[in-house]
C-alpha cells in the first residue's frame, strides 16, 4: 500500500542543486543556513554532517554551478575544432539568458570572484582555475581562427583571450545590475562587434 500525504523528501543531489540557486540570487554572505535549512527542506544536523557547514556547501555547489551552468554556456568552445564561429556562438547565446529572470542574477562564479575570493584561497582556487579554463578555451579558439584565416595573421590571441574574459565578467556583472535589459544588450552587442572587426567585418 502507497503512503500517500507525506512530502517526498528531497535527494542530496536536488537539495545541493537548490542550494547553488540559493547562493547564485543571494550570494554567500548573505545566506545563512537558516535560509539553507528553509530553501532545501534539510536539516541543519544532517548539512553539519554532509558538508561540514556552509562554507563546505558553498563550496560544493560552486562545483556543481561550475559543471552545470558554466559548462552548457561553455559547450561551444569544447566542441570540435572551434574557431571564430564557435567565438560568437558562445557570446550569442548571452541575449537569450540576459532577458531571462536568472539573467538578472548574472554569475555565481563572477560574483563570488568578487565577493568571496578575497576572503578564502579555496573558493579563490576554484575561480582562477575556472577562469584559467575559460581563457584556455577562449584562446584556443583565437589561435584556431588565425590558423584558418577567419581573423587577421596579427592579432594576439593572448590579449584577445584576456579582454574576451574580462568581456565575460563585465557582461556578467552588468547583468546582474539593476539596469535596464536593453543596456545590457548593448553591451553584448558591443562585444559581438568586437569579433566582427576581428573578422574584418562591421555590419552587425
Amino acid at each position: 500500500m502507497t503512503r500517500t500525504g507525506r512530502p517526498r523528501k528531497a535527494n542530496p543531489g536536488e537539495q545541493l542543486a537548490k542550494a547553488m540557486n540559493l547562493f547564485w540570487r543571494k550570494g554567500y554572505f548573505d545566506t545563512s543556513i537558516d535560509d539553507v535549512v528553509a530553501e532545501t527542506g534539510a536539516n541543519r544536523f544532517g548539512l553539519y554532517a554532509r558538508y561540514g557547514g556552509k562554507r563546505g556547501l558553498f563550496d560544493k555547489a560552486l562545483q556543481l554551478y561550475r559543471v552545470e551552468v558554466m559548462g552548457r554556456f561553455l559547450a561551444p568552445l569544447a566542441g570540435t575544432d572551434p574557431s571564430l564561429p564557435e567565438l560568437q556562438s558562445f557570446f550569442a547565446q548571452f541575449a537569450d539568458f540576459i532577458d531571462d529572470p536568472r539573467g538578472h542574477l548574472g554569475c555565481l562564479m563572477c560574483t563570488t570572484a568578487s565577493e568571496v575570493s578575497a576572503h578564502d584561497p579555496l573558493i579563490a582556487g576554484r575561480i582562477r582555475a575556472h577562469l584559467a579554463d575559460m581563457r584556455r578555451l577562449l584562446r584556443d579558439a583565437a589561435a584556431r581562427a588565425m590558423a584558418k584565416g577567419e581573423i587577421a595573421a596579427d592579432v594576439d590571441s593572448d590579449e584577445t583571450a584576456d579582454y574576451l574574459v574580462g568581456a565575460v565578467l563585465g557582461l556578467m556583472s552588468y547583468a546582474r545590475s539593476p539596469v535596464p535589459r536593453d543596456q545590457v544588450q548593448g553591451y553584448l552587442r558591443g562585444v559581438l562587434r568586437t569579433l566582427d572587426r576581428l573578422a574584418g567585418r562591421s555590419d552587425r
